[in-house]
């Protein structure tokens, strides 16, 4: 079994970015969420622009994101599923503030997607390597391509997430958790969903999935 679990609002009590941004941006980056949200531009040229907007040190980022909390129970559900299936991160967003989160609560997963962060002085910098060209939803790392690399026919695959950026991916796999943006966007579309709120929530599921 194949567990996709998103980073910022799902593993994340807020979105790591907007809090970035929020903080260190100069610049009207609302005006490019709303640009994205309402369709006319993907989440990768939304996040590059947005990106350009930040101004701070490494060291300024690293202080930030060491305030930002995690579900409660998020921990404890990977040890639960650490030996009994594959959990791979795959995020919209960037590598920085996911690899800081894992090794603040060593946490060891099969793998981790997501934009990649670099540093040039007080500017950074946005980059994405699992782009594709074809991507549905315009975003800077396709989901739908990760998991088609990852999926086989004889592995269960399950979607964990709450936004905007995992809509695409949960028509691909077997059962979805959602909540926020996603349960909404599952609703309308018939999409085979359980409504979730914190990862307390998903282990009683687990179990009786494992169980089968």
């Amino acid at each position: 079994m194949i567990i996709y679990i998103d980073f910022d609002g799902t593993i994340t009590k807020t979105d790591t970015t907007d809090d970035l941004l929020e903080r260190f941006a100069i610049g009207n980056f609302n005006e490019i969420e709303q640009e994205w949200l309402c369709g006319k531009i993907g989440s990768k040229e939304c996040m590059r622009k947005q990106y350009d907007m930040i101004q701070a040190k490494e060291i300024e980022i690293q202080q930030a994101l060491e305030n930002i909390e995690i579900d409660q129970f998020f921990v404890e559900f990977c040890h639960l599923l650490h030996a009994k299936a594959k959990l791979i991160i795959i995020s919209d967003g960037i590598d920085y503030a996911i690899d800081a989160i894992l090794k603040k609560y060593n946490l060891n997963l099969t793998a981790s997607f997501s934009n990649h962060l670099t540093f040039k002085q007080d500017k950074v910098e946005i980059s994405f390597p699992y782009e594709m060209n074809d991507c549905k939803v315009k975003a800077g790392l396709c989901k739908c391509g990760i998991y088609k690399e990852y999926t086989t026919a004889s592995n269960k695959s399950i979607l964990i997430g709450n936004g905007k950026s995992d809509t695409c991916l949960a028509h691909e796999v077997d059962l979805v958790f959602a909540k926020d943006y996603l349960l909404t966007y599952c609703q309308q579309n018939k999409i085979n969903h359980i409504e979730f709120n914190h990862f307390s929530d998903l282990m009683q599921h687990m179990n009786t999935i494992l169980s089968n």
